[in-house]
């Protein structure tokens, strides 16, 4: 059996039809012994929470279990035990992608994204790899002939090709296919090579799906053999432990990790693209707008074209000889790979940079198109514009300057909220900047925390209407006080503001009203839905949501005593 699911969205030969992500009941669960644990013990475990050991999978020390019962009974009976370091289900992540169209078509995004500009500069490396996790890949297309370096077979079909869940093949296209070979499409990577990882193939009903544990897998082994990006177009709504530190594993390697935002309309977060140093994709159209299926938000980091893309296929209902093909196809599944692909030219031009270096440039070069900002953070992928920030124009400079982050163009200021000092979910910051008595600055933005729980608002080309001298900024967040602080140097364009460290520069928590003060009301308000230990956020009851001050997405007791330690008085106002 397998165990938590990566469930895969599989395309369906009907233009009008674009699944969703939808969940799929995981058939496992994942056990992550502590070191040292001896078998005997490991036998006990399983046969008093009446689980199964199905597989061991030594390169990251965990082994998958059938069950029987309730699922989630079994994990927390599991993860009581001393003997486990964590146990969590094997999820099944869905695949982003949609095929609209079998017949030949036109490769626009290449040139709207400005790679044929970028193919001027650098045709990419074969010594940059590129690996694609997915469902198999067709290393006989004649597109793809040459083009794989490594390849290695997770599941238990005997070739490599994606035949029952028809979706790798086309993923690897995007980023690898043979360019200026006189056959069928070019690539985004040009000359980059490609490190296969082909996982077992699970065919549901609501389609197919690949296991965590054999993802993760596959990312410690890509990374081991050279990946210097890796595309997962893949996806599910529930994070795992598991899955996160293979990320983080090929994150401290100096992997870059691209994965798709998903493709059911929505904003509600999906992983492996949540995960802390994925970047995530969304989908757009010819017309650069949003993709209608297309999921978005503030989690988001970029967008990239996914309808009408043309690519390799490997369509297992077609004759022998004929299997090898083409396909136009929609989904975040193809946007993926293009950034990818882009990635890969990056790191081509200037294989000195790191992987958070080559994120901050394509996000940083990014055109900032029409929903940057709500429907994700970055804008649309420009290749030309990441692979001259890369090293300049021309012939590869041997030693260039990377762009880092603030851009040599930006201003960000670094914001903490009391209460909040670990990832938390978004908030929508408002930030005003005085110069000279007069406001030179309002802006409202949609920001993400950090891993500390801290938020940087980014603000592009201050130059137009700052100069470098004293400053003062107000800032207001939801569930929090406005704060004014005065006498901040800016020192121009490039400039970081740091208000985290000092203690008068927070923001002080429980203005659940929202009207910049603290009153009893703001009390009743986070005591009428904290009913309970912890209570899960509604997103659609607003007022629900201001109550929960550190944006954890539950009412707890910390939210009730955050708001009761600073009222003091019968009105706690917040700065004017």
């Amino acid at each position: 059996m397998l165990t938590f699911l990566l469930f895969i969205i599989l395309f369906f030969f009907n233009p009008a039809t674009i699944l969703g992500q939808a969940e799929i009941p995981p058939e496992s669960i994942i056990i992550k012994f502590k070191d040292g644990t001896v078998e005997a013990a490991k036998q006990k475990v399983f046969s008093q929470t009446q689980t199964t050991r199905t597989g061991f999978v030594s390169s990251i020390n965990i082994n998958t279990a059938t069950f029987t019962g309730d699922l989630n009974e079994t994990v927390n009976t599991l993860n009581s035990y001393s003997e486990v370091e964590y146990a969590e289900p094997d999820y099944i992540r869905t695949l982003s992608f949609t095929p609209n169209d079998p017949q030949y078509g036109s490769q626009y995004f290449l040139k709207l994204i400005k790679a044929d500009k970028a193919w001027d500069l650098t045709h990419g490396s074969s010594t940059v790899y590129v690996a694609d996790v997915d469902t198999g890949i067709s290393p006989n297309h004649p597109d793809l002939i040459g083009k794989i370096a490594k390849t290695k077979n997770y599941s238990t079909d005997e070739i490599m090709n994606d035949f029952k869940c028809p979706h790798g093949t086309a993923v690897a296209g995007v980023f690898g296919a043979a360019t200026n070979n006189s056959v069928g499409v070019a690539s985004v990577g040009f000359d980059t090579q490609i490190i296969a990882a082909k996982l077992q193939n699970v065919v549901t009903p609501q389609g197919c799906g690949v296991a965590t544990s054999a993802l993760s897998a596959a990312i410690h082994w890509v990374v081991d053999n050279g990946a210097s990006v890796i595309n997962l177009s893949i996806g599910g709504y529930k994070p795992s432990q598991t899955e996160q530190e293979a990320v983080d594993y090929a994150t401290n390697k100096g992997t870059l990790v691209v994965a798709a935002a998903g493709n059911e309309n929505t904003d509600k977060i999906t992983y492996p693209a949540n995960y802390t140093d994925v970047l995530s994709v969304a989908a757009t159209d010819k017309s650069d707008g949003r993709a209608g299926f297309s999921n978005y938000g503030s989690w988001v980091d970029i967008a990239a074209p996914g309808v009408d893309i043309l690519t390799t296929f490997y369509d297992y209902s077609m004759p022998q000889g004929k299997k090898n093909t083409y396909i136009s196809a929609d989904g975040t599944s193809l946007s993926s790979p293009i950034v990818a692909g882009v990635a890969t030219l990056v790191k081509a031009k200037n294989p000195n940079l790191t992987n958070t270096q080559i994120s901050n440039i394509l996000c940083q070069t990014a055109d900032k198109i029409g929903g940057t900002g709500e429907y994700w953070r970055c804008g649309r992928v420009n290749a030309y514009a990441a692979v001259l920030a890369a090293g300049g124009g021309g012939e590869p400079t041997p030693n260039p300057t990377p762009t880092s982050t603030p851009s040599a163009t930006d201003l960000i200021v670094k914001i903490r909220f009391q209460g909040i000092d670990v990832a938390a979910n978004s908030q929508l910051i408002i930030l005003n900047i005085y110069q000279n008595g007069a406001q030179k600055i309002t802006v409202t933005q949609e920001t993400s925390s950090n891993s500390d729980g801290t938020y940087d608002v980014r603000l592009t080309n201050p130059q137009d209407t700052l100069i470098p001298g004293t400053v003062a900024i107000k800032i207001k967040g939801p569930s929090h006080l406005r704060r004014s602080v005065t006498s901040i140097i800016y020192t121009g364009p490039g400039t970081t503001i740091d208000l985290t460290q000092n203690e008068n520069q927070i923001l002080l928590a429980g203005d659940t009203t929202n009207d910049n003060k603290i009153t009893i009301e703001d009390l009743s308000n986070i005591s009428r839905y904290y009913t309970d230990f912890s209570v899960a956020v509604d997103n659609n009851d607003t007022s629900m949501k201001s109550a929960d001050i550190t944006k954890n997405g539950f009412i707890t007791i910390q939210d009730l005593a955050l708001a009761s330690i600073n009222w003091s008085d019968l009105a706690i106002k917040g700065d004017e």
